[in-house]
């Protein structure tokens, strides 16, 4: 590991870092939606739904850096063009529906540790927010993350759904660093993406940590075989983060006497 400065803010990923989606069935989602519709005048099933959206998802150029874009399309707007396409309409606000999908599609639980390693973080007053890739909306990402680590003291929360770039464009790093106020070089990024997380965050002048734990460990994450072409440090484990931070918190200490 290499010589680290004490960090003003740890910035989390989301997605197989500080959460481990277990599993993602957009069908299922869909067929939820479906149920609570208040018109399908055509009858139309969830299979021709899915269809149109597989469509759709093609269309909208999903041939960025990773298979990913480099700009976001907030689901709401995928939502809404997938149904008004069938005549399908509800009774429901939109971030209701948001939520009835979601929590119909995935299968979310707390990374190990995380809520350790958050309360120490919070006892040595180094501030912490979560950055994250995302089409789904940001009071999702707050709705989620507070149902599953309900004693966080994340300062903000940032998705790509709210500022147009993803991960790993610079400008979603620097308005990361506006956001926190701080100069890059401040911040350590741990994420699970080698492309979207290490590299995003080390180009941008911030320090990477590359957490496996939960995605080595998740069906989700099978076939993603990018390796970070910047220095980083591996973490096995939130466990193992923690004690990174009392090593450089003392040799910072030592270096001061």
């Amino acid at each position: 590991m290499p010589k680290l400065d004490f960090p003003s803010m740890i910035v989390f990923d989301y997605g197989q870092t500080i959460i481990d989606e277990r599993k993602y069935d957009v069908k299922c989602g869909i067929s939820a939606l479906i149920s609570a519709a208040s018109q399908n005048p055509d009858n139309v099933s969830a299979d021709e739904v899915y269809s149109l959206y597989r469509s759709v998802i093609r269309d909208m150029g999903f041939c960025g850096v990773d298979g990913l874009p480099k700009t976001e399309v907030p689901w709401p707007s995928v939502q809404k063009y997938i149904f008004d396409y069938f005549r399908i309409s509800f009774d429901t606000d939109d971030f209701e529906l948001e939520k009835l999908f979601l929590e119909n599609t995935l299968d979310c639980i707390a990374a190990p540790q995380i809520d350790d390693l958050l309360d120490f973080l919070n006892s040595k007053c180094i501030r912490t927010c979560v950055a994250s890739n995302l089409s789904y909306s940001r009071r999702w990402l707050e709705y989620i993350i507070g149902k599953l680590i309900p004693d966080n003291n994340f300062e903000f929360i940032l998705a790509s759904s709210d500022y147009i770039f993803r991960k790993p464009h610079p400008r979603f790093f620097d308005i990361l660093a506006k956001r926190s106020r701080l100069e890059p070089d401040e911040i350590w990024f741990c994420g699970d993406s080698a492309v979207c997380d290490i590299d995003g965050a080390a180009a941008a002048g911030m320090y990477p940590f590359w957490y496996k734990e939960t995605a080595e460990n998740s069906p989700l994450s099978k076939g993603k075989t990018a390796v970070p072409r910047y220095d980083y440090t591996p973490l096995s484990s939130w466990a193992e983060f923690k004690n990174i931070i009392e090593r450089v918190e003392f040799l910072s200490l030592n270096h001061m006497l």
